[in-house]
């Protein structure tokens, strides 16, 4: 039997076994750690601002990492994607290492730790989540630095002007979660919301902001080292929600398309081949066509009842009205129309009258009340 040691209480391990175990520790979380989003953006350019004096924390597949210099990066075509790679190697990495460099001879070497940008074969948002985190050394003006303060279950915009040392502040970020493919990095599809993304065995990225559709969506999460735990529940949450909306319907109905945690997709108001939208319910089966767009086929309903239809004196004259626009009504003591095969009265002197059969003790006179096939029925005392 052949065993390998990795001690882990002296960290006297390789990188790849320390990832493995940092990567069970950290919920293989993958995203910034810091007060705040370090990025700021000018037209299409996104710029992460780092320094020395203020370093941006990484982490991504159970390892840390310090960003001490500025980054940029221009994102105006739709669908470019920036994030930041890093090449993960056992036998030249240890825990101690502040760099990861491949030398490939004594002139040539490769960084491993990299910000890189793609185009995306396909990106899109699926979800996007607001939440607040506490904002450690507040400073500044809090008003113009956008901090919240949470009273009674909600979050405001703080009024303060000077940093009152009694509260505790927030700051609003807004995360998306992401659906993406790109062939430069991989074959595979992957959805990024606070989670590491391995494009191989020893090689991850951080997805950091992109273009979708026109639009600059800051992508990576960043959250604060105390509410990391906070983090790893939205994503199980977000996870929940995907597997909710792919099984259950919404509450809201409607024709609006979401995307299950199995990618397929369907509309919120979807139950077999119904939809409800509103107060309608549609047959999505053969919807559509050609020469009618809008047509949906019938919705079948077995063994039919209608409640809140009856009358204390429902009786054979009693009938069951559809109109024009599609209601359901009673019509008590109905009358059926001439029109259809009826008399159009309720007494036998007025059905006899609208079916132009006339009596009487005298000859009839053109009186202009008959019509040609009229019957005149004359009594002869």
């Amino acid at each position: 039997m052949s065993v390998n040691l990795f001690n882990y209480t002296n960290q006297k391990l390789n990188a790849e076994k320390m990832r493995e175990v940092s990567a069970f520790n950290s919920g293989d979380f993958g995203g910034i750690i810091c007060n705040n989003s370090p990025f700021s953006i000018s037209g299409t350019t996104v710029t992460l601002t780092a320094s020395d004096n203020a370093p941006v924390t990484f982490m991504g597949g159970g390892v840390l990492l310090n960003q001490v210099s500025t980054e940029y990066c221009s994102l105006a075509s739709s669908g470019k994607l920036w994030y930041l790679e890093v090449i993960l190697d056992g036998s030249v990495a240890n825990i101690t290492t502040d760099k990861l460099i491949e030398q490939v001879d004594e002139e040539t070497q490769i960084e491993k730790i990299t910000f890189k940008s793609t185009t995306c074969d396909s990106i899109e948002k699926s979800a996007t989540y607001t939440y607040y985190t506490p904002v450690r050394s507040a400073e500044g003006n809090p008003n113009i630095n956008k901090y919240y303060e949470y009273n009674d279950g909600t979050y405001t915009l703080s009024d303060d002007f000077v940093v009152d040392s009694s509260k505790i502040y927030y700051a609003k970020i807004e995360a998306n979660a992401i659906v993406f493919k790109a062939n430069s990095l991989s074959t595979a599809t992957f959805t990024y919301f606070g989670n590491t993304i391995w494009t191989s065995d020893n090689t991850f990225i951080i997805p950091l902001f992109a273009n979708v559709s026109g639009e600059l969506v800051q992508t990576v999460i960043v959250r604060d080292v105390s509410d990391l735990e906070g983090l790893l529940t939205l994503e199980s949450y977000a996870r929940l929600k995907a597997y909710c909306e792919g099984t259950f319907v919404w509450s809201t109905g409607g024709r609006e398309w979401v995307v299950a945690s199995d990618g397929s997709t369907h509309r919120k108001g979807d139950i077999g081949n119904l939809n409800i939208t509103g107060d309608t319910i549609y047959n999505n089966t053969n919807y559509g066509t050609d020469v009618n767009p809008d047509y949906h086929d019938p919705v079948k309903i077995q063994n039919l009842t209608i409640n809140n239809l009856s009358s204390v004196d429902n009786d054979a004259d009693t009938k069951l009205i559809v109109d024009s626009n599609g209601n359901i009504s009673i019509s008590q003591n109905y009358v059926q129309p001439i029109s259809h095969g009826g008399t159009g009265a309720t007494t036998r002197a007025a059905a006899k009258a609208n079916l132009g059969i006339y009596y009487g003790t005298s000859q009839p006179t053109p009186s202009g009340i008959y019509s040609e096939g009229d019957i005149y029925l004359w009594i002869i005392e």
